[in-house]
């Protein structure tokens, strides 16, 4: 698996970096100020509480056009790239789901969203981070009682740090009147700007676009060389172990000339190894066998 069956692992390698890359750049159009939940409300349908394939079709429709086999494909990457999630169901995509779609790796919101095992537990994680701050010692999120709103000072129930704390038990609503800081059920029906719509709609096109070559590039390798191949160079990745790690992914890369950048590197690292330390057999054939027809 030295020679051309190796080489063509990793040329499938760099490309899923370039274009999760590439998905992540386009993600940088979406400003910071528009709500995930107000994403997910326009999204959704009929308030159903998902997003289905039809509705992202829909969706698409109105501000541009993607074929909806490229939307299932779509939908199918997320997944296929949280399989931790064991609540996903085909063709539909939780608030969780459309956080991994929209939202850039790394982000605070992404990662709460990415470990959360249901939406209402994303729901509580986003409210988290909206309404607290961070201790400065033990990083514990802190947050003021409304009725304190007069002195800033609180003390980390946890390390007894003190430290002034500006996040109060309130938030204003787009009438400015005040919500219960637990009620953000309002951003869901928040309107979405056409910029933003726009804006979203370069987001689905580009991980829609990423999904399907993707895809291709794994039956390419699967019709070339056999299931086998995966086996193979797990093995010359590894080093003969029963995983590979951060350094072996980037030393073969290398070896082979393949210049990818480190934006790039951590990307496909987040790619395969899902938040682990280490990438299995397991983990790296989910990222280059077909997605499509798994059960």
């Amino acid at each position: 698996a030295q020679g051309p069956e190796l080489q063509a692992v990793l040329a499938v390698i760099e490309r899923q970096g370039q274009l999760d890359h590439h998905v992540e750049e386009t993600k940088g159009f979406l400003s910071g100020n528009v709500a995930i939940e107000s994403i997910f409300g326009h999204l959704d349908t009929n308030v159903k509480g998902l997003v289905t394939d039809t509705d992202l079709w829909q969706f698409s429709q109105k501000v541009g056009r993607l074929p909806f086999s490229s939307i299932f494909a779509l939908i199918r990457e997320i997944q296929n790239g949280r399989s931790h999630d064991l609540n996903a169901v085909r063709g539909q995509l939780s608030l969780r789901e459309v956080g991994a779609l929209v939202l850039r790796k790394g982000t605070l919101e992404h990662e709460a969203l990415d470990g959360s095992t249901s939406d209402h537990d994303a729901k509580s994680a986003l409210y988290v981070l909206r309404f607290t701050e961070p201790c400065p010692g033990c990083g514990c999120r802190i947050q003021r009682d409304a009725d304190a709103a007069g002195c800033p000072n609180v003390t980390c129930p946890k390390c007894q740090r003190s430290f002034q704390c500006y996040m109060l038990m309130g938030d204003a609503g787009p009438s400015g009147q005040p919500h219960p800081v637990t009620d953000t059920a309002y951003l869901f029906h928040s309107p979405l700007p056409n910029t933003a719509q726009h804006d979203l709609f370069r987001v689905i096109e580009a991980g829609a676009g990423a999904a399907d070559e993707i895809e291709g590039l794994r039956k390419q390798l699967m019709l070339a060389y056999g299931d086998g191949l995966l086996t193979e160079t797990f093995n010359m990745i590894s080093g003969g172990k029963h995983f590979f790690t951060f350094p072996d992914l980037r030393r073969v890369l290398f070896q082979y000339k393949y210049w990818v950048s480190e934006r790039e590197l951590e990307l496909l690292w987040a790619r395969y190894a899902r938040g682990a330390d280490k990438v299995t057999l397991a983990s790296y054939a989910q990222q280059l066998h077909p997605a499509m027809g798994r059960a």
